[in-house]
């Protein structure tokens, strides 16, 4: 099966999961270049972005996509646009952190001016309820402190002051913590990058499509989408 990746990452950190999947063919499409998304304004130029991307790129033999951003910038249009099986790595983590665990806090090394991308992610996967908080440690130049030992102190912080059941990564670019974090936290951490990936290999491997009711525009969003989206659209 082939999964098409749009990523801005180096995809090496996810050789643990690709291991035990010799039969997966991952063909990488780079989302570098795009808007970086610290604005309401400029998530929607990052969606834009995605879904110019996967217009104009062959999906011959492709099976599905995954979008390697917790932002999942563009999901919709491009299963609007595709019909095929379309995940983002924060619709899919939000999904197994509920399965997982009632009360999730979700850490991230973005700072707090974009929130708003979680609180949408958060509302869009009717898991609000679910979040305990959102927590921001953001990169300094000062490295006394490693990165991860900083995420795993406010991990810590969650789970004893928050009563986090549940740790979420909130950026693709922290699957590099994961196996240290897994190791030490006595709860489950969910890495964006892997389980979005797994989500995005299940649906292939299951043979699943994306709804022709979802295509056609069910509601005023998805409508919109796939009119924006369609080649030659706006």
């Amino acid at each position: 099966m082939k999964i098409l990746t749009l990523t801005a990452q180096d995809m090496s950190h996810r050789s643990a999961v690709l291991s035990r999947l010799p039969d997966v063919d991952i063909e990488v499409l780079s989302s570098k270049g795009g808007t970086f998304p610290d604005t309401p304004r400029n998530r929607q130029l990052a969606a834009q972005h995605h879904t110019e991307l996967v217009q104009n790129h062959s999906l011959r033999d492709v099976d599905a996509i995954f979008l390697d951003t917790f932002g999942d910038y563009g999901c919709d249009a491009i299963r609007s646009m595709t019909g095929l099986p379309v995940f983002g790595a924060g619709e899919s983590t939000l999904t197994v952190a509920r399965t997982l665990a009632p009360r999730f806090a979700i850490i991230t090394i973005w700072p707090a001016s974009m929130r708003f991308i979680y609180s949408e992610r958060l509302r869009s996967s009717r898991a609000e309820d679910n979040c305990t908080g959102i927590i921001h440690v953001p990169q300094t130049p000062d490295q006394s402190v490693p990165p991860v030992e900083r995420v795993r102190s406010a991990a810590q912080d969650c789970i004893h002051n928050l009563a986090a059941e549940a740790i979420v990564l909130g950026c693709t670019c922290m699957a590099g913590m994961f196996e240290q974090l897994s190791q030490t936290l006595p709860v489950p951490v969910i890495c964006p990058a892997r389980t979005g990936l797994a989500f995005t290999i299940a649906a292939a491997a299951g043979g699943w499509r994306t709804s022709t009711q979802f295509q056609q525009g069910s509601d005023g969003t998805r409508a919109a989408c796939r009119s924006s989206s369609a080649p030659g659209g706006g």
